[in-house]
């Protein structure tokens, strides 16, 4: 994002290799194409110099695309953003306010049953949840978000940390 630059470069990252973007921009690197969609926390933030301070993207490469939510909810709009990219994979968070039983503080996702309700209503292939076991605080049980998406019937997979997914339509 935008607002962010200036604390990215701050942490070392070379100003001239960031892409900045205010949100519901596209741009492309290399053969990739990018769309910025904001995310949002409890509502949309938007600021006329910086735009959306929270951002999601959806890639496309070689004809697949593959969105990654970031921390967000859903926010009335999401769908229908999301929905014209028509979305191959989907990472979405799975740990709506888990979190804020020990530190309201605690920005809210969205939960399991949101993750699939979005990934079926977008048409996603496959639906990968995220934000769940990083922090003992701030977790929920990744099966409740698999029963979930198999009554849906909505396809899911469940990474561990660092394995590889390869998609195949």
């Amino acid at each position: 994002p935008l607002a962010i630059v200036d604390h990215a470069v701050s942490l070392g990252l070379e100003r001239e290799r960031l892409i900045p973007t205010c949100g519901d921009e596209t741009f492309s690197v290399g053969a990739m194409t990018v769309h910025s969609i904001p995310s949002s926390h409890t509502e949309l933030e938007y600021d006329e110099d910086a735009g959306y301070p929270y951002l999601g993207f959806c890639i496309e490469v070689d004809g697949v695309r593959l969105y990654h939510s970031g921390d967000t909810i859903v926010y009335d709009g999401l769908q229908e953003k999301l929905a014209q990219f028509q979305p191959d994979i989907v990472f979405l968070p799975i740990n709506g306010a888990a979190g804020r039983k020990q530190n309201p503080t605690i920005s809210l996702n969205m939960n399991s049953q949101e993750a699939v309700d979005l990934a079926k209503a977008v048409g996603a292939g496959v639906v990968i949840p995220h934000h769940y076991d990083m922090f003992t605080f701030n977790t929920v049980d990744v099966g409740d978000f698999a029963t979930l998406a198999e009554h849906a019937g909505q396809p899911y997979q469940v990474l561990q940390c660092g394995e590889r997914y390869l998609w195949q339509r």
